[in-house]
């Protein structure tokens, strides 16, 4: 997830912002609408922010949702949140602000705190360009009787995918001694 920010639009000449209507919460992705429709919603109440109008716009792809986003930016516009795969971003790093020079979440805490396939797409040339909204973690969970049982010359389960896919025949062989 990107965020780039969330301001009024509308600037005068000497660059500070005049709010001439509502300020928006704009939120671009190209799944789960609903569900980062109710997160705007709930940032919106827990801000008290009066008058912060929340859109949220669902992209039909993430093929259509990047060339939107790629024009928008080099355009000066864009969303205030963007929800996409971080190797989007690093793609292009020029059109998106990282976060720097911040003392309390470092390039280095960054990595300390997340997994590294975040790390290798959201930071690039020790800048922050997003920060992950999920990480999926996968485990093996498996009984340890059965395993000695079945694989009596190792006693564990195998230690990459592809053990473990030649290990299914082994652990899918029904014991002589179950009914």
């Amino acid at each position: 997830m990107v965020l780039t920010g969330c301001e009024s639009k509308n600037k005068v000449n000497d660059g500070s912002v005049v709010q001439t209507g509502p300020l928006a919460l704009e939120i671009w992705t190209d799944s789960n609408a609903s569900f980062f429709e109710a997160l705007g919603r709930e940032f919106t109440s827990k801000t008290k922010r009066t008058g912060l109008k929340l859109k949220v716009v669902a992209f039909d792809s993430e093929t259509q949702l990047t060339q939107f986003l790629y024009k928008a930016l080099a355009e000066g516009y864009g969303p205030d949140v963007v929800y996409l795969r971080g190797s989007q971003i690093i793609q292009k790093p020029k059109l998106f602000i990282p976060r720097e020079n911040d003392s309390v979440f470092s390039p280095e805490a960054f990595k300390q705190t997340f997994v590294r396939s975040a790390n290798e797409s959201l930071v690039s040339h020790n800048k922050i360009y997003g920060i992950p909204m999920a990480v999926d973690t996968l485990a093996l969970f498996y009984n340890e009787e059965h395993i000695l049982d079945r694989l009596p010359d190792r006693n564990m389960p195998g230690k990459t995918w592809q053990e473990i896919q030649m290990d299914t025949n082994s652990l899918a062989t029904k014991d002589k001694s179950i009914t």
